[in-house]
């Protein structure tokens, strides 16, 4: 198993590197923290704490998964801010009244991928997001679907039910194997609805 590289290894540019990381994912944050102001999930929680718990969800130093954690960050506010992603030819902003926050183009097709589309079910998104196979959207959605089961308490069985469904589809797992545990028949795409 790879372990997590010790920037102190490479001297004065690894520690100038995390210190950059550090400050970009805190930028991250910060946008995040403003675009999703008083917006709250299912459970009325306030959305950017689960973003943040989703962003700390990645292991090792800041350095290690940064655009999963950026994407984290970031992965509601498309769909629940005025938020807009702007294609600037080498790298992607995100901009809202005035904020922005750079991308990379990797993040920026994560970003768009995770993120649900107008008329879009969820059943679809689940689907297209297993499909189009990116990797940062894929562990950022599982990390966002084990975030929401992580208090099974705290939602309702549909939502439940959902999720697992969706962590079933994205895992692509046998379907039958779903139906056993939670004692229905069919595609795990049909839970989704």
């Amino acid at each position: 198993m790879p372990t997590t590289p010790d920037l102190s290894d490479f001297g004065r540019h690894g520690r100038e590197v995390r210190l950059e990381v550090e400050a970009r994912l805190r930028a991250a944050k910060a946008f995040a923290e403003f675009a999703l102001d008083g917006k709250t999930d299912k459970v009325d929680a306030p959305l950017v704490d689960h973003a943040v718990r989703m962003a700390d969800s990645f292991p090792g130093l800041p350095v290690n998964f940064e655009s999963e954690r950026v994407v984290a960050y970031l992965h509601d506010v498309l769909e629940d801010s005025e938020a807009k992603l702007v294609d600037e030819g080498l790298a992607d902003t995100i901009r809202l009244h005035g904020l922005s926050f750079t991308l990379t183009r990797a993040e920026a097709f994560a970003l768009e991928a995770i993120t649900r589309r107008e008329g879009e079910t969820y059943a679809e998104f689940i689907v297209r997001l297993r499909d189009e196979g990116n990797t940062i959207s894929l562990l950022v959605k599982r990390a966002d679907l084990y975030d929401h089961l992580a208090d099974p308490d705290a939602i309702p069985y549909s939502l439940k039910k959902r999720y697992w469904a969706a962590l079933q589809v994205l895992e692509e797992t046998q379907a039958d194997s779903l139906g056993e545990v939670m004692g229905y028949e069919g595609q795990p795409e049909s839970f989704l609805d």
